[in-house]
């Protein structure tokens, strides 16, 4: 890789725990996000999971997909690793048909490549076979110095029917940087259970949310 393409490569050590359908677990992994491509890709290791719950269902609730982190910029939008370095701490809310989980955590960095992911959630998932999420779109509003928020419908195909769950995120980073303006993201989401092991590749692209177009 030469070294300017690789100025846009992290690493990231994940790490979290939580309870689950009243079963508590940990889990661990790692990923490497490209904010030039706008790539994320990780895998994750539940140590315990909910029977008849699915695994990627439960990792929706726990870990925050942060796209936003390494979202490829288009025009001026700017996503989570230039306005804050890739350091923040968020909350989350999902809930819809058969999903509600409260999740909390931050992002820290260890070095200029590397970061360290850890997050803790409480709910419910009583999902039991999710096949895929369809092409999604995240809003990103300006909340004033060192806050945005996120509202994302996420289209679940699960066993065989489309659901749709509701997530808000709240992000707090350093007070001197600030979301200039409303955005939308475009995500493109793709997993692979194995066990209680998890694979998720991620593609995403912010832009201005009035750079749309009209006719």
């Amino acid at each position: 890789m030469n070294p300017d393409a690789e100025q846009h490569v992290f690493d990231l050590g994940i790490s979290g725990s939580g309870t689950i359908n009243d079963v508590t677990f940990d889990v661990q992994g790692r990923g490497v996000g490209n904010t030039a491509t706008g790539e994320f890709s990780f895998e994750v290791t539940f140590s315990d999971i909910a029977r008849d719950t699915d695994p990627f269902a439960n990792l929706l609730g726990v870990l925050i997909l942060p796209t936003g982190a390494f979202g490829r910029e288009i025009e001026n939008a700017r996503g989570l690793m230039t306005l804050a370095g890739g350091v923040f701490e968020f909350s989350q809310l999902i809930a819809g048909e058969g999903i509600q989980v409260r999740s909390t955590g931050n992002i820290s960095r260890v070095n200029a490549r590397e970061f360290v992911w850890n997050s803790h959630a409480e709910g419910v998932v009583k999902l039991k076979q999710v096949s895929a999420i369809e092409p999604l779109q995240v809003v990103m509003l300006p909340q004033g110095a060192g806050k945005l928020t996120e509202v994302i419908s996420l289209p679940l195909i699960e066993q065989g029917r489309r659901i749709i769950a509701q997530s808000v995120r709240h992000f707090t980073f350093t007070p001197g940087a600030e979301l200039k303006q409303l955005q939308l993201r475009h995500a493109l989401v793709k997993h692979s259970v194995e066990g209680a092991s998890v694979r998720v590749d991620t593609r995403s692209t912010i832009q201005p949310f009035f750079s749309l177009g009209v006719d």
